[in-house]
């Protein structure tokens, strides 16, 4: 079932700014281009699906939240969190990451849920698909977006990082790009700060 990726041919485009206040801009120019680019490297929209999915919750300026499903009361995770892989853990990601149709089972999710030995091997694909995406958004975007990756990254040590990076990047970049995101970047690195 998994899709062969092919960032080699696709890759995210270089987000350029020159300064923090140019960076809005940057990001309006350049959000397009990242995701055909996201959606022909990785053989559809499901990514892009995803990243669309995430949820900042009411109040929150240092959360992120991937919801298994839409409904009230669906299981959560805090993709800004330290992620602790449990089955419940694992089970929300895969949940959420079939309904926007990632390739990484070849049966629905109404057989995979039942099965925790499928629910492993779709979790692992996920991971795969997300290593290469993590790849691609540090290489496109890092020099441009430090305080970004560095809310990503902040939970992480040097070495293992997030490994929903990419998509809290992207999500912090196309969610934030307006007038006060320096103001909003401030207050959550100031708050991920005192929570460590």
């Amino acid at each position: 079932m998994a899709a062969k990726t092919t960032w080699d041919k696709h890759p995210v485009p270089t987000l350029t700014s020159q300064s923090g206040s140019e960076l809005p801009a940057a990001v309006r120019e350049w959000r397009k281009s990242a995701a055909q680019a996201t959606a022909a490297a990785t053989k559809g929209q499901w990514l892009m699906e995803l990243i669309k999915s995430l949820k900042r919750p009411k109040n929150s300026l240092t959360a992120i939240s991937l919801l298994a499903n839409d409904g009230a009361g669906s299981k959560r995770i805090d993709i800004l969190a330290k992620f602790e892989s449990t089955e419940a853990t694992r089970e929300t990601v895969v949940s959420r990451a079939m309904k926007c149709k990632a390739p990484i089972h070849a049966e629905a999710w109404d057989d995979v849920s039942k099965d925790k030995v499928k629910i492993e091997a779709a979790f692992d694909q996920l991971c795969v698909y997300m290593n290469e995406f993590n790849f691609q958004m540090t290489k496109a975007t890092a020099k441009a977006a430090p305080a970004q990756h560095a809310i990503a990254e902040a939970k992480y040590d040097d070495d293992l990082g997030n490994p929903f990076g990419g998509i809290a990047v992207y999500f912090l970049l196309t969610s934030t790009a307006e007038k006060h995101e320096q103001k909003r970047l401030d207050t959550m690195l100031e708050q991920l700060g005192s929570i460590n």
